[in-house]
């Protein structure tokens, strides 16, 4: 069985907070669709998310007033409908788009180490954990699960995504039955890299995942770009960099700001464009289609601090 933990960290508790999750959580029709995660995999899950938005499980919430209400899903998220809703609209493509960059860095070759492999994530601005369930879908599929531990941390502010972030993890934990820590940060990344400021991690990890899915285009984001990459250089083992966003010019600008302020990085996928089939519902005009999802991908490895803080396992 899988040993799915969860710990709140750097991250003030409110009362507000907790009622928003407990509410999440008490949602019979999510808590369905999670099972679904745990039983068959993120494709059955998000055709039940789908088929929920169409049956206005959480009201009727068109697609003109989901962009007008989320900027266009740029902003963060605050009720449920809206969260499923992002899911309906684009959460198949942005799973897709990840697993490629996926299969493109790691050649879908199966490893099975001789040794326990700990692995770190951290996934900045997780949403809803899309990135982090490619990931966990690829080592499914890849990965000798029984000898992986993960500690994940997820980074976001919205507290409903983060919640159901948690939720997908802890069951996807129950499907690989590997060994999940959860930590998560309900804070703006500019807030979550103050808190780590000087900061080295205590635990040595194999590697550490750094995830930006949809995240290096934002400008608040890239205006804190040098406190983020002090903080990725914190941790010891092997960092690995990986990165999806939209072919938007400052998806580029934003992907070179990383690239150059990390310190003779190797190149695992130069930025580039590419574009992946991805079977999903189109919620503006109502049908299911098979199209190419547009994207930006880079992959980038470095070696953290070798005078980074140690402790015995």
């Amino acid at each position: 069985m899988s040993d799915a933990q969860t710990t709140a960290a750097n991250n003030n508790s409110h009362d507000s907070t907790a009622n928003i999750a407990a509410q999440v959580l008490a949602c019979p029709h999510l808590q369905n669709a999670a099972e679904v995660l745990a039983e068959q995999g993120f494709v059955a899950y998000y055709e039940t998310v789908v088929a929920m938005q169409l049956n206005a499980t959480y009201g009727d919430t068109d697609y003109a007033s989901f962009c007008n209400a989320t900027q266009r899903a740029r902003a963060p998220i605050h009720t449920l409908a809206h969260a499923t809703q992002y899911t309906a609209s684009y959460g198949k493509s942005h799973f897709d788009r990840f697993s490629h960059l996926l299969s493109t860095v790691m050649l879908n070759e199966s490893t099975q180490p001789d040794n326990a492999l700990r692995l770190q994530v951290i996934d900045y601005g997780c949403g809803q954990a899309l990135a982090s369930l490619a990931l966990l879908t690829y080592l499914e599929q890849y990965a000798n699960c029984a000898s992986v531990s993960l500690t994940v941390h997820l980074v976001e502010p919205s507290a409903i995504t983060l919640t159901i972030a948690q939720l997908l993890l802890e069951k996807m934990a129950t499907r690989l039955q590997v060994q999940v820590s959860i930590i998560i940060h309900q804070q703006s990344l500019a807030t979550y890299l103050a808190s780590t400021q000087n900061s080295p991690t205590a635990l040595r990890y194999d590697y550490t995942f750094h995830l930006f899915s949809n995240v290096l285009d934002v400008p608040a984001v890239q205006a804190c770009s040098t406190n983020l990459v002090d903080s990725m250089s914190q941790h010891q083992g092997k960092q690995v960099v990986l990165a999806v966003g939209p072919q938007y010019s400052h998806t580029y600008n934003g992907f070179q700001q990383l690239s150059s302020l990390l310190d003779n990085p190797r190149v695992k996928q130069e930025m580039t464009n590419f574009r992946v089939l991805s079977h999903s519902y189109c919620m503006r005009y109502r049908y299911w289609r098979n199209g190419y999802a547009d994207g930006v991908m880079m992959a980038l490895c470095f070696d953290g601090k070798p005078n980074a803080v140690q402790l015995a396992a």
